[in-house]
């Protein structure tokens, strides 16, 4: 296993910034998967709706980032609540959107949010590391030893209770305590150097 072939100096290069504080950064939770169903969009969507029902008076901004012209799944119904959602308040659909501008966003968010049941460990998450986004994930296939099986950044697959738990002590406690994003980001950089010795 070598990961995908990544450079975190190159994704830094585009941001064409300083990175600010975690607690200076938009209050805002981001969602960088495809809106697809092995990705768990409806997971998603309710925990916005159970964190914003249990927190009505001071909640994050949850959005999507889609470099899509309009968001798209392969299940309308989803896209359908979503715009529900949209109309709301409850969250922020980002589409269209250049990388770079995908970039900012993230560079401006402090919680990277996955819940897919599809792949290991995809660029999202090196992307978001790279810029200090803390990482919460699902305890499930790879994402335990991708980030080093601290349990701040992982909840129990399929629980709104635990996900929101976790979700909550990280916006209220936005710090990498662990050094998270960075060793994430220095196994991110190794990869090709691996792919190499493995040839």
């Amino acid at each position: 296993v070598t990961g995908l072939p990544f450079d975190s100096r190159e994704v830094l290069s585009r941001l064409g910034r300083e990175l600010k504080p975690l607690n200076q950064r938009t209050n805002r939770v981001a969602f960088c998967s495809r809106w697809d169903k092995e990705k768990q969009p409806w997971f998603y969507m309710d925990l916005i709706e159970s964190y914003i029902k249990n927190n009505p008076d001071s909640y994050p901004e949850f959005c999507i980032l889609t470099g899509s012209k309009t968001l798209r799944s392969n299940v309308p119904e989803y896209v359908e609540r979503a715009r529900e959602l949209e109309k709301k308040g409850y969250l922020k659909i980002y589409e269209g959107l250049t990388k770079d501008q995908y970039y900012e966003l993230l560079a401006d968010s402090r919680v990277h949010f996955t819940c897919n049941l599809q792949e290991w460990v995809g660029n999202t998450v090196n992307e978001a590391s790279t810029f200090g986004v803390l990482p919460l994930h699902g305890a499930y296939r790879a994402f335990p030893e991708t980030l080093f099986n601290e349990a701040r950044h992982l909840y129990v697959p399929w629980s709104i209770e635990d996900a929101e738990g976790k979700l909550n002590e990280l916006l209220l406690n936005p710090i990498d305590t662990k050094n998270i994003c960075t060793r994430r980001r220095i196994e991110a950089d190794k990869c090709i150097d691996r792919t190499i010795d493995i040839l």
